[in-house]
């Protein structure tokens, strides 16, 4: 799945629990924009993973023609991946510009609109009683809970540097007294000026993520998690 906001997060965790068991582990990832972030770009993509009445508001006709008759999508499919191939090519050069440094500066204007609008329109609260609700959930069920912050590069870090991140992540999370651990990887030199590992200067490319993922694990089994 591509990313979605904290409250789709609780709700595919609710789904998909059965295939957990006390003492699994849940990790729940984090980033500059989990508090702000309200929007659902495409509600199409949790058709397959979500019951109906988790993605509202939604047509009934829509969702079950979509779902049960896939060529009639077809068009609406064919468009949106034109559009993805499209975005792509354009930003196959723009990315890593100015070593990152425009494509960095240009999402940090739009986080800082969204999250301008998040405090206006009181989303924040939202989304921090969603990962409460989230923690809470998981230790009554007996999973283990983890926070993750995934790495950046430095292009992305010198736009989000420590600051920012207080005022948009750490000062939120702070005051939610979460007693469970918080693997922040954000800043981590093993990555940060390792541009090979980065699809753009805020997402990993594969190589990224399987080196995440190996530190990840070791640091779950240093933590007893596994």
């Amino acid at each position: 799945m591509s990313s979605q906001t904290i409250e789709y997060d609780w709700k595919m965790l609710k789904q998909f629990d059965e295939h957990l068991r006390p003492g699994g582990v849940v990790i729940v990832s984090l980033s500059q924009i989990t508090f702000s972030n309200a929007e659902i770009g495409r509600k199409e993509n949790y058709y397959q993973v979500l019951d109906r009445e988790d993605i509202e508001p939604v047509s009934t006709f829509h969702y079950y023609t979509y779902t049960s008759i896939p060529a009639l999508n077809s068009g609406s499919v064919y468009t949106a991946l034109s559009r993805d191939i499209r975005d792509l090519r354009w930003e196959s050069h723009e990315l890593w510009v100015n070593n990152g440094k425009n494509y960095s500066e240009r999402k940090y204007e739009m986080v800082e609109a969204q999250y301008k609008q998040a405090v206006e329109n009181r989303d924040i609260e939202q989304n921090m009683e969603r990962v409460t609700d989230i923690v809470t959930y998981c230790q009554t069920k007996g999973y283990r809970v983890v926070l993750a912050m995934e790495p950046v590069h430095a292009s992305y870090n010198a736009c989000f540097d420590e600051a920012v991140m207080d005022r948009l992540v750490h000062q939120h999370l702070a005051s939610l007294e979460l007693d469970v651990p918080f693997l922040n990887y954000m800043t981590d030199e093993r990555f940060i000026h390792q541009r090979e590992y980065f699809h753009n200067p805020d997402h990993l490319n594969g190589k990224g993520r399987t080196l995440l993922s190996s530190l990840v694990y070791e640091d779950l089994k240093r933590l007893g998690y596994l």
